[in-house]
């Protein structure tokens, strides 16, 4: 009994750790692009969940593996090598609207380790090279120019118009999933509004609905990741925050969904989008 007490007790600090993390981004916008660039070369096939675990215990990881696979590949695990621990999501079948779907219902938590706490046998497979490009955007833009490019990015999605004042006057913009509208304003402002309503675009029509407090967190956590990126003033938007999140708002589920939004913004998708580092890019 004590074993399963220990083990939930660390289900529950690693989700802390999570929202810790998630803290300290918002509040750090350098650490927050060195996290971004860490996901986008090494881990983007993983959760973010485990994304942010793994930069939390080992920022210089770059594979990782279970024991068992490590030996599996040839590889054996020094003496005295750190684990990094991981959630590994439970799954169960359930019908859904008629339909037999796969559900998570919990987690456990799993060691791995990185390859350079590895010793390759002579058996050892060859580790493909892992490319290690990053869309790079190092070069400070004017928000004028950043506000444009932006719109023309969310525009191979939807069209943005922008008008003196909007019906509900108490926003600063709004979208039905066909359209974005913006109240007219300074270029940053509108900036930060366009990421939000973007968010809801991608996430909130013709999808599972969440509550109207759980959308708007994630919306506003996606503005404020576009605002501490490209060093921006989002101090506001804890306020916004304060003002939707209760008790059965997920912080992790809803950074996972903003971070997701942002970063298809900001590296666009396949051939078919093109993203806003590669629009900036290509006017250097």
């Amino acid at each position: 009994m004590k074993e399963y007490s220990n083990f939930i007790d660390k289900i529950e600090e690693l989700k802390n750790d999570i929202n810790d993390k998630i803290e300290d981004f918002l509040k750090n916008s350098q650490e927050l692009k060195e996290f971004i660039e860490f996901r986008k070369k090494n881990f983007y096939n993983y959760s973010i969940r485990n994304n942010i675990l793994i930069y939390k215990q080992d920022k210089t990881a770059t594979m990782v593996a279970g024991f068992q696979k490590w030996k599996e590949m040839g590889y054996n695990i020094k003496k005295g090598a750190r684990a990094i621990k991981i959630l590994v999501p439970l799954f169960r079948k359930e019908e859904i609207d008629g339909e037999e779907k796969e559900k998570i219902y919990g987690f456990i938590y799993a060691n791995v380790f990185d390859i350079k706490h590895t010793i390759p046998t002579e058996n050892a497979v060859e580790i493909p090279t892992i490319d290690t490009r990053m869309k790079e955007g190092k070069s400070k833009y004017g928000i004028t120019k950043l506000f444009n490019k932006s719109k023309e990015i969310v525009e191979q999605y939807l069209p943005v118009k922008i008008k003196e004042e909007l019906d509900d006057r108490t926003s600063r913009g709004m979208t039905d999933g066909k359209i974005i509208t913006l109240k007219k304003d300074k270029f940053v402002a509108m900036s930060g509004t366009l990421m939000h309503e973007f968010t809801h675009y991608l996430n909130h029509f013709d999808k599972e609905k969440r509550s109207r407090n759980q959308e708007e967190v994630e919306a506003e956590l996606g503005a404020m990741l576009y605002g501490s990126y490209f060093n921006l003033d989002i101090s506001g938007k804890y306020k916004y925050i304060a003002l939707w999140k209760n008790n059965n708002v997920r912080l992790d589920e809803a950074f996972d969904v903003a971070l997701s939004s942002f970063e298809q913004f900001l590296y666009g998708v396949g051939e078919d989008k093109k993203g806003l580092i590669d629009l900036l890019k290509e006017e250097k």
